[in-house]
């Protein structure tokens, strides 16, 4: 998991608890990077604020929060949760976050916002990861010197690429390959091709233009559940249409 993973911590324990459940054994093979930034309760909150207003149609789980913070220098990384100073850094995050949340109008989520409850979690997730965090960067460039293949694998669409998709019905960061740069410190020169994946027909979660989607619903819930178009994360419906190719080319180039 390179740095520009963002960490849930509940979504992360999940897929260990998984993996131990089919009786692999993950230790020695699951790398995470130090400077992976960790998706809060605070992040959560603010994300569910945010998408009242502008009607994103985000999945609520904090990842445009967590990207702001980032951005604003007010993240917490994996490296910090073993610092001396995390709790000092937890209390700057949620005095940040309610200074956001008021500016909504929402102060009724200030008492949500437990320091201790947080900062307890973060120290249990600490000793679980402890022997699984590492500089990925320095360990992807050592396997490339030694003549490894490597295999990245990105998230979401090109459309959906905060600077090259439908903004502002975007994700927060960059999903084109170029985020695969600077999201895992890999020399440009280092990557040899470039795999696009493409379905048969269109999908998308949340708002946003979809000039091919199915309006009638129930041809739309036909193809739904023939592929099983529902987001990986919250389980909602995707929208479904046929296959654009004018915006298949414009991802392709």
């Amino acid at each position: 998991m390179s740095n520009g993973v963002l960490i849930d911590i509940d979504v992360l324990e999940k897929e260990f608890q998984s993996l131990k459940d089919l009786g692999i054994d993950f230790k020695g093979r699951l790398f995470i990077s130090n400077l992976c930034h960790i998706i809060l309760p605070i992040h959560k909150k603010l994300d569910a604020l945010l998408d009242t207003n502008k009607k994103i149609g985000t999945t609520k789980m904090g990842i445009g929060p967590a990207v702001e913070f980032k951005v604003a220098r007010h993240g917490i990384r994996i490296k910090d949760i073993f610092s001396q100073e995390i709790k000092n850094l937890l209390e700057e995050n949620i005095e940040y976050a309610q200074k956001l949340i008021k500016s909504f109008d929402h102060t009724d989520y200030d008492s949500d916002i437990n320091l201790e409850e947080i900062y307890s979690k973060l120290m249990k997730f600490a000793e679980k990861i402890y022997d699984l965090v590492t500089d990925t960067q320095k360990l992807l460039r050592k396997k490339i010197e030694e003549g490894k293949k490597i295999l990245l694998e990105g998230a979401q669409g090109i459309l959906l690429d905060v600077d090259f998709g439908t903004y502002p019905f975007v994700t927060s960061t960059n999903t084109s390959p170029g985020g695969s740069i600077c999201g895992t410190g890999i020399n440009p020169k280092n990557i040899d091709a470039i795999l696009g994946v493409v379905k048969a027909y269109a999908t998308r979660v949340g708002g946003g233009p979809f000039p091919s989607e199915i309006k009638d619903e129930n041809e739309a819930q036909i193809l739904r559940e023939l592929g099983g178009e529902y987001g990986s994360t919250t389980g909602r419906p995707r929208r479904v249409g046929w296959l654009d190719i004018p915006l298949l080319k414009y991802s392709k180039t």
